[in-house]
Parts: C-alpha cells; sequence; structure tokens
C-alpha cells in the first residue's frame, strides 16, 4: 500500500501536502472521501489522467495546488462546489475544453492560475469584493 492510498483511510485529515512527490497515476475518486480536507498540494507529482468529479465534494478546501502535472481533460462541473476556495492552481498541465460556468460560485477565491493548458476557450472570469 503506497502513503497516497494510506493517507485515503484518514477520516479527519485537514491537510495532505504530497508535492515534489513522484507518485505517478491518477488523482483517486476516494479524496472525494476527505470531507475535512481543507489544504491539498499535489504539485508536481507526475499525475496524469482527468480531473475525478468527486474532488467538487471536498466543501471545507480552501487551497488545491495541482500544477506542473500531466492531468488531462476538462474542469469537472463539480468544482463549481468549492465554494470556500481561495486558491486554485492548476497551471502546467494539459487540461482542456471550456471553464466551467459554476467556477462563479466560488466567490472566496483569490487566486487562481489556470495558464499554459489547453483550454478551448476562456471565459472571461469576474470575482468582486464587496
Amino acid at each position: 500500500m503506497d502513503i497516497a492510498t494510506t493517507l485515503l483511510n484518514v477520516a479527519n485529515i485537514t491537510k495532505i501536502d504530497l508535492s515534489y512527490q513522484p507518485m505517478g497515476g491518477n488523482i483517486p475518486p476516494q479524496i472525494g472521501d476527505l470531507s475535512a480536507l481543507e489544504y491539498l498540494d499535489l504539485y508536481s507529482c507526475d499525475l496524469s489522467g482527468e480531473l475525478p468529479p468527486p474532488l467538487g465534494n471536498l466543501s471545507h478546501l480552501l487551497f488545491l495546488h495541482l500544477s506542473s502535472n500531466c492531468i488531462h481533460g476538462p474542469i469537472p462541473s463539480s468544482f463549481g462546489q468549492l465554494t470556500n476556495l481561495e486558491s486554485l492552481y492548476l497551471d502546467d498541465n494539459q487540461l482542456d475544453g471550456y471553464i466551467p460556468r459554476g467556477i462563479e460560485n466560488m466567490k472566496k477565491l483569490g487566486y487562481l492560475s489556470i495558464r499554459d493548458n489547453n483550454f478551448t476557450a476562456i471565459t472571461f472570469l469576474c470575482f468582486c469584493v464587496l
């Protein structure tokens, strides 16, 4: 059993930082079961595959860093459920398609980095602070 699989069995974990760990493979959909998770950093882990829609179940997530991997496909519409997210880093991957409209639900998002991907079109996103 690898360390990533072991972490998926820790029910109340709030922070996972495996940046720069060459794990490879896909992000397991079971990560969406970590309901207390607030911080997920998988920067430069040689990950591939698509973003699993269950990531959108992480309602307490504040920080998500998935940059510098080989993740492809679209951003799942379930990301619109990440309403507490403050920072989202998806740059330097192979993501494509459109930015889902649900991202406008991320009212707390202060930092978004999606550069160096293959998006079909970038929808203008406006996050206003009132």
